[in-house]
């Protein structure tokens, strides 16, 4: 096993290690490569050879400077290529601070290169979409079931449940927010619709401005499959 981590600012770097004691110090695991640089740059330069079975993205909110970069289609082009067969891509999407302008250019663009994800809430306001880099997602229940059972991930995933309760497989598909079928159905189409692309970065300029007032989206809130 091996895990290449991938962060452009040392500060981060080194502030990650005040959590040391919550997070397990995955700096100082064996099997982790950390590399202190620009991502695009980083998967650009990999050999052609070099493919991952998960990919997990978490670039910092579209209105900081250079974030943007980090929801472009060709970004997710670049990490689609990167999938091995089977693989999985997991992008992490707040909704806070974003007006519903600004999440549906996100969403719409991730469709177009990810089409079927299924969109899960983490916490609060942060949703996490998970996607294969092929057709629908397969997900392998008696595998998830034996997984949460293992001593060291049970104990992970009760601290994120209320009175750290045991996280069962019903439990954790109860944050399931949207399946595959209705993303697609809401923004699966860009056709004259807007997209965040590296020559046209719309949310360069829309992201900060519904910053700045304060926006809140609800697409998700008023769109949960749940409900």
């Amino acid at each position: 096993e091996h895990v290449d981590v991938v962060e452009i600012s040392p500060a981060i770097v080194n502030g990650s290690r005040y959590f040391d004691a919550w997070s397990h110090a995955p700096l100082d695991d064996p099997r982790v490569t950390l590399h202190v640089r620009d991502a695009r740059n980083f998967l650009r330069v990999l050999p052609p050879d070099v493919k991952y079975d998960v990919i997990v993205s978490e670039p910092s909110n579209p209105w900081q400077p250079g974030s943007a970069a980090l929801f472009s289609l060709e970004y997710y082009e670049q990490l689609k290529e990167r999938l091995a067969p089977g693989g999985v891509m997991s992008q992490w999407v707040h909704t806070y601070e974003m007006d519903e302008d600004v999440l549906d250019v996100i969403l719409r663009t991730y469709a177009q290169v990810f089409e079927r994800p299924r969109i899960w809430s983490a916490r609060g306001n942060d949703m996490v979409m998970v996607s294969s880099g092929e057709g629908e997602l397969e997900v392998d229940f008696e595998r998830m079931t034996k997984r949460l059972a293992l001593p060291r991930v049970a104990k992970e995933m009760r601290r994120v449940t209320p009175d750290e309760r045991e996280m069962s497989l019903n439990t954790l598909l109860t944050h399931e927010v949207m399946a595959a079928r209705q993303f697609r159905a809401i923004w699966g189409s860009a056709e004259e619709q807007i997209i965040h692309t590296d020559r046209i970065p719309v949310l360069q300029y829309i992201a900060p401005k519904a910053f700045f007032v304060g926006a809140n989206a609800t697409s998700f809130r008023r769109k949960d499959a749940r409900q």
